[in-house]
């Protein structure tokens, strides 16, 4: 029933940059240092290699433009908690 609604389509870029993105994403947050360099990273990685999976049911720009959106709200709250 899933491979049949296409939901499932993988293609070799997701093979790769998927577990990369988490990776990174998980590095980030272990890493005390550079924690909002790496997590920003690994959130863009993870999202350009959704694309291929769910660009049948919302368009790539929509994924992006919500990217778009999530990265600088991490910022902010990244350095209002440095100041704080």
């Amino acid at each position: 029933m899933v491979y049949g609604s296409g939901l499932l389509v993988l293609s070799l870029l997701t093979w790769i940059l998927a577990p990369l993105g988490i990776y990174t994403i998980v590095y980030g947050l272990v890493n005390r240092r550079d924690t909002l360099y790496y997590v920003v990273w690994g959130l863009v990685i993870f999202v350009i290699a959704l694309i291929p999976i769910v660009q049948t049911v919302m368009s790539p720009i929509v994924i992006l433009g919500l990217l778009l959106i999530i990265l600088p709200v991490m910022a902010l709250l990244t350095y209002w908690r440095r100041k704080a």
